[in-house]
């Protein structure tokens, strides 16, 4: 009987075994229940919970959170990070099971959901840098002192041209007086669709001309291929600015004159010039014309070494209602137009060396002082509307006052505006009240107007 039901005992336990196994078969493959041994979890490894599998991620963790990602005890048991020493959290392991390597990383990035930690460094990002253009100023060009020679200006001019072969050249169109050299200064390739011309030194005594241009070519060169002129953010550099268009500046026409206001007659290189200018100074003063001592009076030398003003010698006429009486019947230091217009080798080699130029669009004399742009030389409408133009071109960089005056002298201007149909202004550097400009005054001059001619250049 007892064994009868120690049998029956026996074949229960065993049913129930057996309903038990299929019924835990049946939850597992449900999902209700996990096929793996207690206590660890196959996809996240923390001891048992049924949290559904996430992308491991890294995380920084709150002071006062209770929870850091893959920690599977509460966050009283883990140490604060300390604020005083900028440490991050330690990362707390599982005791059970040691979580997949990918879930404990180092806490180098913060999720869109989570803020950093106070106590952790975050790098902020930051805009892509970029680099502000050098712009180099002019060193072969000494601008520290006003008397700019003529040899100085040779010596630069080579300079440059064997610094910048292939870019900047420089030949002979003439002699003066006195048997100096008269050069052309060319920037640019010298075969370009287009020309700008420009001149200084017209006027002796008006030598910070001379420097001004000579150290412009030399800020052009220097910086050709930086962002020099424009708008902000739009600015082009002169290669893109001359790309069709050369520029042909000649920066001492009247190097003689130059150099008896500098240098004094004495270095001349004429005997028959330099006692042509004592005569004329003691005919001034015999006439009661002059005051000055003769060296003041040299300092004061507009004219060339013949005394006669180039700025009235051009070959043009003065238009109906621009005509001047003219004063000056005489050689003198400066105002006599001479026996005949174009009578003089530097007004011939200015016009013979425009006449030969393929298509100049425009011409700037720079004279000194007073801010000044001159314009209306009595051109007709069209000559006017284009004259204008350049002017008010000029003004925009400058911030001189555009003079609408009658301003015929029979200067270069007047020649190429009136008999050679090319828009023409003169422009009064310096802001000064004698002659000559103090070398003060170049630095200013040099940042209104150097930039003139890309502006022109720009408008044709």
């Amino acid at each position: 009987m007892k064994s009868k039901k120690a049998t029956t005992l026996v074949i229960r336990i065993f049913c129930m075994v057996l309903c038990a196994a299929i019924l835990t078969a049946t939850l597992a493959g449900c999902g209700l229940i996990s096929k793996d041994p207690p206590g660890t979890d196959s996809i996240t490894g923390n001891n048992g919970k049924t949290d559904e599998p996430t992308e491991p991620q890294d995380s920084v963790t709150e002071p006062g959170d209770t929870e850091a990602t893959g920690s599977a005890t509460e966050s009283e048991t883990q140490p604060e990070p300390s604020e005083s020493d900028g440490s991050k959290a330690e990362e707390p392991t599982d005791s059970a099971t040691e979580a997949p390597s990918e879930s404990i990383t180092e806490l180098d990035t913060v999720t869109d959901t989570e803020k950093p930690s106070e106590s952790a460094t975050v790098t902020e990002p930051t805009e892509p840098s970029t680099s502000t253009p050098i712009i180099r100023e002019p060193t072969v060009v000494d601008t520290s002192k006003a008397k700019y020679t003529y040899d100085e200006m040779c010596g630069d001019l080579a300079e440059l041209a064997s610094e910048y072969s292939g870019l900047f050249s420089y030949y002979e169109i003439g002699r003066s007086a006195d048997g100096r050299s008269i050069y052309a200064a060319v920037l640019g390739s010298g075969k370009a669709s287009k020309q700008i011309i420009s001149e200084a030194g017209t006027h002796g005594r008006e030598y910070i001309n001379p420097l001004f241009v000579m150290a412009t070519l030399e800020y052009y060169l220097k910086n050709y291929d930086v962002p020099l002129f424009g708008a902000e953010g739009q600015k082009k550099t002169a290669r893109e600015i001359l790309s069709d268009t050369d520029l042909y500046v000649i920066p001492m026409l009247n190097p003689d004159g130059i150099t008896i206001s500098q240098l004094g007659v004495d270095a001349l290189r004429t005997e028959a010039l330099r006692e042509g200018v004592r005569k004329i100074y003691d005919d001034a003063r015999a006439a009661g014309n002059t005051s000055w001592s003769f060296e003041t009076y040299q300092t004061q030398w507009k004219a060339n070494a013949r005394g006669v003003d180039i700025n009235r010698n051009f070959d043009v006429k003065a238009p109906a209602g621009y005509e001047k009486e003219i004063n000056v019947t005489a050689p003198a230091g400066s105002g006599y137009p001479g026996e005949k217009p174009g009578s003089e080798p530097e007004t011939r080699a200015y016009m013979d060396f425009v006449s030969g130029l393929s298509n100049p669009v425009a011409c700037i004399s720079y004279h000194s002082l007073g801010q000044l742009i001159y314009w209306d030389c009595g051109q007709d409408y069209s000559g006017r509307i284009a004259a204008l133009k350049l002017a008010e071109i000029a003004k925009d960089q400058s911030g001189y006052m555009v003079y609408s005056v009658k301003s015929f002298t029979a200067a270069s201007s007047d020649w190429c505006m009136l008999k050679k149909g090319i828009p023409a202004i003169t422009i009064e550097t310096g802001g000064g009240y004698s002659h000559p400009l103090s070398i003060k005054e170049f630095e200013t001059i040099f940042e209104k107007c150097r930039n003139i001619y890309l502006a022109a250049a720009l408008l044709y």
